[in-house]
């Protein structure tokens, strides 16, 4: 409103309420224009389920699940959009070495700090460059790094979302942090359900096979023929390469085997030992005869292996301790994050209620010392 351009006549009949019912109607109705730009797809997947205590001769005997209402985008069309805004003005489109130099005596020393800046992308890099091509225009690649986590939706209940979004690497992780950049482009929408299989209460067991085979079914949607010919075929006129570089992800990945429960031990026998997962991925299926490598993409990730696995679990078996243990030890922990030591935390952290990642981070940063 404090634009120069701004004219209150504008607002003259304007009706919140009647824009929102507006905004409302605008997913369901075909003549609406409202979200056309947006280029949003609805699409269903379908996927085998895992029945335990029962065995098929074929995977394809196994019985089918539906799931409706998957809204996404093309990947090529995020794309496209991306390189269109005017944040792509900020991207680094040819990658480039750091090196750092301290002392003359040595020799410098090559500091990735960027995707840009990674010997992979130099690689890609050049191999774009190497290829023939029919035009003067200037080749880039297009360094797509993926991310895909549950996104709790309220602050009451357990409606949780599963959103794909992906980042531009060109793009420096600082401007990622601006809301006004735009830089977070969303993939897929997906909302998480399924508590009943074949008329059967879903143990974790299936809930968590069900979820690794849904997230690949919709990668193989996504990894289209349209995708796969931009991404492999080279005689193409057009400037920018996708090429997939980083994912970071959070779903658990099990399979159905010879009918064995997919926690068992034989499953264990086989895989453990290498520390592999029995995983048909789509981008294995997709990119391998390709050259493409999918298990270079996984990167560590320290938010859900660390700091929601092994240091929560290590909070909590503290508390246990000390509840065992008695006293005032449990009020003593309690106390070091109320009012005079870390300001952020409000209430109580015994009962572990809604704290997200960056509180587990906070707890672990503080040092309280007890005399037990």
């Amino acid at each position: 409103m404090l634009a120069k351009d701004f004219d209150c006549k504008d607002l003259r009949g304007f009706s919140t309420s009647q824009e929102a019912k507006r905004m409302d109607r605008a997913g369901d109705d075909t003549n609406s224009g409202l979200f056309t730009s947006d280029k949003w797809c609805k699409a269903s997947v379908k996927i085998k389920l895992l029945v335990e205590k029962e065995k098929f001769v074929l995977e394809a005997d196994a019985p089918d699940f539906g799931v409706e209402g998957l809204y996404y985008h093309k990947p090529l069309e995020v794309i496209k959009l991306a390189y269109e805004e005017k944040s792509s003005r900020t991207f680094h489109t040819t990658p480039f070495k750091v090196f750092w130099h301290p002392d003359e005596h040595k020799f410098p020393e090559h500091i990735i700090t960027k995707v840009y800046t990674a010997d992979a992308m130099l690689q890609e890099h050049q191999k774009i460059k190497a290829q023939p091509r029919g035009c003067n225009l200037e080749m880039v690649v297009a360094a797509v790094m993926l991310w895909s986590d549950l996104t709790h939706l309220a602050s009451f209940g357990h409606a949780v979302l599963c959103p794909i979004y992906l980042f531009i690497g060109h793009q420096s992780r600082y401007l990622w942090n601006k809301p006004l950049k735009f830089a977070v482009h969303y993939l897929v929408y997906l909302i998480l359900y399924m508590s009943i299989i074949c008329g059967k209460a879903a143990t974790n067991t299936v809930l968590t096979h069900f979820k690794h085979d849904l997230m690949h079914a919709i990668w193989l949607l996504l990894l289209n023929n349209e995708f796969m010919h931009a991404y492999e075929h080279d005689n193409i006129y057009h400037r920018v390469f996708p090429r997939f570089f980083t994912y970071a992800v959070d779903y658990p990945e099990n399979m159905i085997e010879m009918g064995r429960n997919i926690a068992s031990s034989v499953i264990d026998k086989v895989l453990g030992p290498t520390s592999l997962v029995p995983t048909r991925n789509a981008f294995s299926a997709c990119l391998s005869h390709l050259g493409f490598d999918f298990h270079l993409m996984f990167i560590p990730n320290f938010m859900h292996e660390f700091e929601l696995g092994v240091w929560k679990g290590t909070l909590m078996h503290l508390l246990c301790i000390m509840y065992a243990f008695g006293r005032d030890a449990i009020q003593q922990f309690d106390a070091s994050f109320g009012q005079d030591m870390i300001h952020k935390f409000n209430h109580s952290i015994l009962n572990l209620m809604k704290l997200a990642t960056r509180d587990f981070e906070d707890i672990l940063q503080v040092h309280a010392w007890f005399q037990i």
